[in-house]
């Protein structure tokens, strides 16, 4: 899966996998950098998927992030979308 982020812990896991842009084409630079995707939980023997939104914006934040996270082995990484960090 070359275009997906895997979140894996003891017996479960969260893949996001992205299809591809919604709109390339579009005029609107904010229009155009949403994502197609689909999200993927699995917590032992329960799995379920739905099909999901984001922009490259909520991906570099959070990968902004995890990297924090990982040079200071503290704090927590959020995956949030426009609409949960401008609410």
């Amino acid at each position: 899966m070359p275009n997906s982020i895997v979140i894996a812990g003891d017996m479960a896991n969260i893949v996001i996998e992205i299809s591809g842009y919604e709109n390339p084409k579009a005029p609107d630079s904010s229009d155009a950098n949403w994502l197609s995707c689909t999200v993927v939980l699995r917590i032992g023997p329960f799995s379920g998927s739905i099909a999901a939104s984001f922009t490259t914006q909520d991906f570099a934040r959070f990968f902004n992030e995890i990297g924090t996270a990982l040079h200071t082995f503290s704090g927590v990484a959020s995956f949030l979308t426009d609409e949960d960090t401008y609410a």
